[in-house]
């Protein structure tokens, strides 16, 4: 099972990229889990908990956050997998990709390009999935190669 977090602040949006991904899924035969975090916060909350996500796609803007600050938070905690910036914002582009993300989509979402961020997100995640041991410690998700 693929398991996706997606952070954005507007409810419209996480409808609308969770119902593409589902489908996205379903015509890949996989099967899929969608977590949706309005804040960056919360998303972080749900990491240092001990939950572990394949895929994230990430706003730039999530409210009064900075989705790249985000990234980067992932990052900090040795999480490599494939990170997609879903967003109205052209401006953050070069520094979204300091925080190593696969791909910067703008909105409104692109049927097509999304499908063909995951297609790569996929495999990406199902390599590192492979290399990969997870477990919770008190200072968070740690991951072994």
């Amino acid at each position: 099972m693929i398991r996706i977090a997606i952070c954005d602040d507007e409810k419209q949006i996480l409808d609308e990229v969770s119902g593409y991904i589902k489908k996205y899924c379903e015509r890949q035969s996989e099967e899929v889990e969608i977590a949706c975090f309005d804040t960056a916060n919360s998303l972080m909350g749900a990491i240092e908990d001990g939950s572990n996500f394949d895929i994230f796609v990430l706003d730039i803007y999530i409210g009064n956050e900075m989705g790249t600050k985000l990234a980067r938070d992932i990052r900090k905690l040795g999480i490599e997998n494939p990170i997609i910036f879903a967003t109205t914002s052209i401006e953050h582009a070069p520094e979204s990709y300091e925080t190593g993300i696969l791909r910067y989509l703008i909105k409104p979402i692109n049927q097509v390009k999304l499908y063909e961020a995951m297609d790569v997100a996929l495999d990406i995640a199902e390599k590192l999935g492979q290399r990969l041991i997870k477990f919770k410690t008190e200072n968070g998700v740690e991951r072994i190669n």
